[in-house]
């Protein structure tokens, strides 16, 4: 890549990140207007996390609202940035002043774990930036993901069923249209990027939520133990959309658990996490048994008011990605087709032939278990990852440990036996267990004093 190609994209990836911000800004506000009765919005590092996630949601529904009417074309999608860029110069104002102000008044050498973390987990940014440049090389983008999202570039529109494959055609695709958005604007770099885009909404929104409740130190270590976390950025910077997925997924979750424990509700945390939840769900099948968990405690915690939390809940989550579902339902007469309950028009032996390739089972023994894990994380790349997974449970016994952590605790406790005895035995579907496990193992490490911890960085 010449100098000159990294210039263009990286503005485009500007102009992008901007857009994102703007519009989801935008919605945040209104959400809060709406739901808080809060004409105030003030920003914070979790709400600019929160402004990227949803502004992508919105801009990719946009795209695909342009492909279903056969008009995705580099020109519209750039008149539509264009017009969300003027209508934002009052927000990027406001997120300037706050990074400013923020800075100067930041007391680098009383934060010292924070400072130096920070510090590392830019550099590691800086990093995966460059590498995110690279061609479509790994397995799944090149097999279906980028093929699918090439497709829609070359016509300019989109089908229900994406280039009419028996199974791939019909699961949710959300990140596809977000790849060709990128690809139609710029090319792979910047469909690569998208996918980077995301996962750095996802570290602010981590960091914001874990400053609020544990301080800086666990916050800057969560998102630079993350970075560590290879198999999460390198899906984060190839075509792959298990980081995309988990970066909607898990934000979702830590905002409806910091609205779950806040002793004075913002009804706009729920509204917000069922978005998120439904731009996650738009992506992959795999958040299912995240909403689970929310269900439960919404059953568990809020029996008189369940009703009304689950429709400000699932509200967004069918504007943002239910539509893929009721699709299904109306063209199937199954909403999660072609993934569970069979395959309409397919032979059972080679829909079961496709689940095998999914599930890839092997003895569901303790001896497996500690195989896949070990065999997998083990290692000096993610020695970190390892720990955080065998150490994350201590959260139920340390003291002084917030109630929205040990919450995360017990989510991980049961996603675990979840992915193993139900899921999949492949390793990559536990990111949302691992991810919640570095997490928690932040909190954990910010428990033990300051000067110890940076001698052992």
């Amino acid at each position: 890549m010449s100098l000159l190609e990294l210039i263009v994209v990286s503005l485009y990836f500007l102009v992008f990140g901007l857009a994102s911000y703007g519009v989801g800004e935008k919605l945040l506000a209104w959400y809060r207007k709406v739901f808080d009765k809060n004409k105030k919005n003030k920003i914070s590092v979790d709400s600019i996390g929160l402004s990227l996630l949803l502004g992508m949601g919105v801009i990719g529904n946009l795209g695909l609202i342009l492909a279903r009417v056969g008009q995705f074309y580099k020109t519209n999608l750039l008149i539509i940035l264009g017009v969300i860029i003027i209508f934002s110069v009052r927000n990027f104002y406001f997120l300037i002043k706050f990074i400013y102000s923020n800075f100067s008044k930041f007391d680098f050498k009383k934060n010292l774990v924070a400072t130096g973390t920070l510090v590392i987990s830019l550099l590691i940014l800086a990093s995966l930036y460059l590498s995110a440049m690279q061609p479509p090389h790994a397995t799944d983008e090149l097999h279906y993901h980028f093929p699918q999202a090439r497709s829609v570039v070359e016509t300019g529109k989109v089908g229900w069923s994406f280039d009419g494959h028996y199974f791939y055609g019909n699961i949710p695709k959300f990140m596809e249209v977000v790849f060709a958005t990128g690809l139609a604007v710029q090319g792979y770099q910047l469909a690569h990027l998208f996918n980077f885009l995301i996962m750095i909404g996802f570290l602010l929104v981590v960091f914001g939520v874990i400053n609020r409740v544990s301080g800086k130190k666990a916050a800057s270590l969560a998102v630079l133990l993350l970075l560590l976390f290879e198999d999460f950025t390198w899906n984060a910077t190839v075509g792959f959309v298990d980081s995309a997925t988990v970066a909607y997924e898990i934000s979702a979750l830590l905002i409806f658990l910091v609205w779950l424990v806040a002793k004075k509700k913002q009804q706009s945390w729920l509204v917000i996490a069922g978005s998120l939840m439904g731009v996650a769900m738009a992506i992959k099948y795999s958040p299912v048994p995240t909403i689970f968990f929310v269900l439960i405690l919404l059953l568990g915690f809020r029996k008189k008011q369940a009703i009304k939390d689950l429709f400000l809940f699932g509200l967004p989550a069918l504007l943002f990605g239910g539509y893929w579902y009721l699709k299904n339902l109306i063209l199937f007469g199954n909403p999660f087709f072609p993934m569970y309950f069979g395959h309409k028009g397919v032979s059972e032996e080679l829909y079961l032939g496709q689940i095998n390739n999914i599930q890839q089972w092997e003895p569901k023994t303790l001896k497996t278990f500690f195989d896949k894990i070990n065999g997998r994380y083990k290692n000096q790349i993610e020695f970190t990852t390892w720990i955080a997974f065998w150490t994350s449970p201590l959260a139920l016994v340390v003291k002084k440990v917030p109630r929205e952590i040990r919450l995360l605790t017990l989510y991980f406790l049961a996603y675990v036996p979840y992915w193993f005895f139900v899921a999949t035995h492949q390793v990559r579907f536990l990111l949302p267990a691992l991810v919640v496990a570095i997490a928690i193992l932040a909190v954990l490490l910010s428990k033990i004093n300051q000067k110890l911890l940076l001698g052992s960085l």
